[in-house]
């Protein structure tokens, strides 16, 4: 519970992080609601407009069944997606972009020719960290650092 209050009806409500003015298990907009408007039906809630948990006014709340409220909130959960997939695309074009850029940069190195630490082969490579000629010397060396020779 957060630290900040407000009187309503001489009771103090505290202002929840869930964003919902409560007292107990008591919520201010549903009890402004049945104070102000009547009571609430079986099966319907309270809604407020503007998806402000923290703004109980009147004005601000209407009465729905259960069933409406929930698709009111999918399909603003389904644009929210949208949204979120068409930022997500355009992440994925810049970070390929970057990508492209690296491998452009790499492939404009020049090769230089370096002894595998293996078997003494002379490869080619634009890398500076490359010890190794091939995925059996790789191979054949871990088996050796690891205290084992290879069949």
């Amino acid at each position: 519970m957060t630290k900040e209050f407000i009187v309503w009806n001489g009771e103090r409500w505290g202002l929840y992080s869930s964003g919902y003015w409560r007292l107990g298990t008591r919520y201010l907009h549903r009890e402004k609601w049945e104070k102000l408007r009547g009571p609430i039906p079986k099966g319907w809630v309270v809604h407020h407009k503007d998806h402000d948990r923290s703004n109980c006014r009147i004005s601000n709340l209407e009465c729905l069944p259960r069933g409406t409220h929930s698709n009111h909130h999918i399909s603003d959960s389904l644009h929210r997606k949208d949204v979120w997939a068409k930022a997500t695309a355009t992440r994925k074009k810049k970070v390929a972009e970057i990508g492209k850029a690296i491998s452009e940069a790499h492939l404009s190195k020049p090769q230089t020719g370096r002894p595998c630490i293996q078997c003494g082969e002379v490869f080619f490579t634009r890398s500076v960290i490359a010890r190794l000629c091939s995925t059996r010397c790789r191979s054949n060396n871990r088996y050796q650092t690891r205290g084992r020779e290879r069949k």
